[in-house]
């Protein structure tokens, strides 16, 4: 029998955070908490208590979305709030939802542009800089690498044979500037090895010290008498082996090696190295014992050998040559952050990290500005904040502080009341982007020292009782009692949504046919599956437990197409999905899918703006007039080469070329 509750178990917190507007605040808060109902609470309350006006209060969201979407709540509760209060609060809140574009809802970047155009002055900028989103600030990344190339490879730089030697290539990224006059392709340059190191090297311009010191690479001879000893052995062993290995993952590795040894050069330490890449651990279910010539014995045996080796030469080696190429990697690249460096600066641009960072030293730099701000901003709320990075903490923490002398991010105390966060230190995974537990611990271990609440929301709404007990179960598993450095303490949900839902949950198990094997009919079988069971739950009418609140709302008591949500390990077959569901006329929008890129129309309009786009890209050019769209021949375009054409669409076509291969190639053009 479905139960009723008036208020979830954690209501005091939420209480808490609405009205007790005075103290500083961490909420730790899940998925499916309604953190974003509290934090719009909190909002609210500042305003109709008076503890801020609305052109003062600022929150802070992780993406454009998330802000658009905090915006939107923010109003439609300011608008309710005001229906609902009287006097002196329903006054502030009327003068409130009057400017209440005056209230800065957006990102953390977006933020900090604000404050460098309140005082470009202070802040080294001009007032008229343009914001550099990830596409254009990636696209100046890669153009000054390219510019960078085509500088070391000009002035034949004593750094490309070095890097020859180590088995690296300096090259451009794919995509070329016209600007660059060089034809890289034809000095034989393939893909970028260090382009992609550089793109993330100049990620972190805020990082002053890199430390490259030169790593000696010890002694390989050793190695190399093992390594072809065991190569040997492995040729003598081949001809007993199994034509076909079945699923045994040892001998694949024998075969190749035995072809893969005598073609390399094993006194160069490159080649070797390559070798010794494939060379892994391998566990005892790696290679199949009954396939084997002597079974268990010989398996094992020889998992044993491959392993020793592994341990003994192929992993400590690999990793004193990834230390010894790293110096002269780092030496390679650190001069096109320069060159990147005057791109923006020739564009009057700041990326994110620009932003940040200015925004960082006006607030750590000039006392008299942070008062300013202080003032200015005076109540900040952070949404999100598992996914904030050090340089936003810092930022966070400065514009808070009671001290507007203290330059140190982690001896600042904010001022009471004026910093709310929310966040989820479970869900803290951008490590890549330097937003981890570390920071969020430090900040949690702030706001208690400060004298300010960390709370946590429990409840969930989102989820029935038994999604709920699995995920404290599985939880329970993996996160620890008590949060240390690492990892942050299990914290278990309680069911939030009680009314109108029911005890009973289902599971529907699909069976695939065990004759189906292959990968692609799997897929479409059971993407047939499962579009068909939605459209009969649909057409019967199936019963959906619905929320007291659902049910005012207008849901019907039976299953609808938005009741269903199918998620996917990869995007790769979201394709089949949507096209069955469409098939069988179920309404459905489908996220992350690549429909689109299977359209062969598309595509070839693709490689023609391709073309078009990069004039000065060869590889471009040629790729769509042997597409479909044009299908030149190779033979054809072989003899427009020889015959001095050049692969741009502006260039002049050889009059010795027979007289049809000229008007196609006019067409073409």
């Amino acid at each position: 029998m479905a139960k009723s509750r008036t208020q979830p178990p954690d209501q005091k917190v939420r209480d808490q955070i609405a009205t007790d507007l005075d103290r500083t605040m961490l909420v730790e808060a899940a998925a499916g908490t309604g953190k974003t109902t509290c934090l719009i609470a909190r909002m609210i309350g500042l305003l109709r208590e008076g503890k801020c006006r609305i052109e003062t209060m600022t929150a802070v969201t992780f993406t454009r979305k998330a802000a658009a979407e905090l915006r939107t709540r923010f109003q439609l509760a300011l608008e309710r709030e005001v229906r609902e209060s009287s006097g002196e609060k329903r006054e502030r809140l009327v003068e409130a939802l009057n400017q209440v574009e005056r209230c800065f809802i957006g990102t953390i970047h977006s933020f900090c542009a604000r404050l460098l155009r309140e005082r470009p002055v202070e802040a080294g900028v001009n007032p008229a800089f343009v914001e550099l989103d990830d596409v254009v600030d990636t696209q100046l990344r890669e153009q000054a690498w390219r510019e960078h190339v085509a500088t070391l490879i000009t002035s034949n730089d004593s750094i490309l044979p070095e890097l020859e030697r180590l088995g690296l290539k300096i090259s451009p990224s794919t995509r070329r500037s016209p600007s660059i006059a060089t034809d890289l392709d034809v000095l034989g340059l393939e893909p970028a090895e260090l382009g992609p190191a550089f793109l993330r090297y100049a990620e972190y311009p805020d990082v002053d010290d890199w430390p490259a010191e030169p790593v000696q690479m010890p002694d390989l001879k050793p190695c190399i008498a093992t390594l072809k000893a065991y190569a040997d052995h492995m040729k003598a062993l081949s001809p007993s082996l199994p034509a076909d290995p079945g699923n045994d993952k040892l001998m694949p590795k024998f075969e190749l090696l035995i072809r893969m040894i005598p073609r390399v050069d094993l006194s160069q330490p490159a080649q070797l190295m390559e070798v010794l890449e494939q060379f892994e651990v391998l566990d005892r279910k790696a290679v199949i014992q009954k396939n084997w010539p002597s079974k268990k014995e010989q398996a094992l045996g020889e998992l044993d050998r491959w392993n020793e080796f592994v341990q003994q030469y192929a992993e400590p080696l690999l990793l004193k040559w990834r230390e010894h190429r790293y110096e002269p990697v780092m030496r390679a690249i650190r001069p096109a952050r320069d060159l990147y460096d005057r791109l923006r600066r020739e564009r009057n641009g700041l990326n994110f990290h620009d932003l940040l960072l200015r925004s960082l030293n006006l607030l750590r730099e000039q006392p008299d500005v942070r008062r300013y701000f202080r003032e200015r901003f005076s109540h900040l709320l952070i949404d999100e904040f598992q996914d904030t990075d050090p340089i936003q903490a810092e930022v966070m923490l400065l514009l808070t502080a009671d001290d507007h002398n203290e330059t140190n991010w982690q001896c600042c105390r904010p001022v009471p009341g004026s910093l709310f966060v929310v966040g989820d230190p479970k869900q803290s995974i951008y490590r890549f982007r330097r937003a981890d537990i570390v920071i969020y611990s430090k900040v949690h271990s702030i706001v208690e020292k400060a004298g300010g609440a960390v709370v946590s929301l429990s409840a969930n709404f989102r989820s029935v009782k038994p999604v709920v007990q699995w995920v404290n179960d599985f939880s329970g598993q993996i996160f620890p009692l008590a949060s240390d450095e690492h990892s942050p303490a299990d914290r278990p949900l309680d069911v939030g949504r009680l009314d109108g839902l029911t005890e009973d949950s289902a599971i529907e198990r699909l069976v695939i046919p065990s004759e189906i094997r292959q990968y692609d009919l799997i897929a479409q079988h059971e993407a047939d599956l499962i579009a068909r069971t939605i459209r009969k739950a649909i057409d019967e009418k199936r019963p959906i437990p619905r929320s007291a609140d659902e049910l005012r709302r207008g849901l019907p008591a039976h299953a609808t197409a938005g009741d269903f949500l199918l998620v996917a390990r990869s995007k790769s077959r979201l394709t089949q999905y949507g096209r069955k569901l469409q098939q069988y006329g179920v309404p459905h929008s489908v996220t992350g899918g690549r429909v689109l890129n299977e359209v062969p129309e598309l595509e070839l309009l693709h490689l023609c703006l391709s073309a078009v786009a990069r004039s000065d890209d060869p590889i471009a050019l040629v790729a769509v007039l042997r597409s479909p769209l044009f299908g030149i021949a190779d033979t054809v375009l072989y003899d427009f080469r020889r015959h001095g054409g050049r692969f741009s669409f502006r260039s002049e076509i050889p009059s010795e070329l027979p007289e049809e291969d000229v008007a196609v190639l006019r067409v073409a053009f």
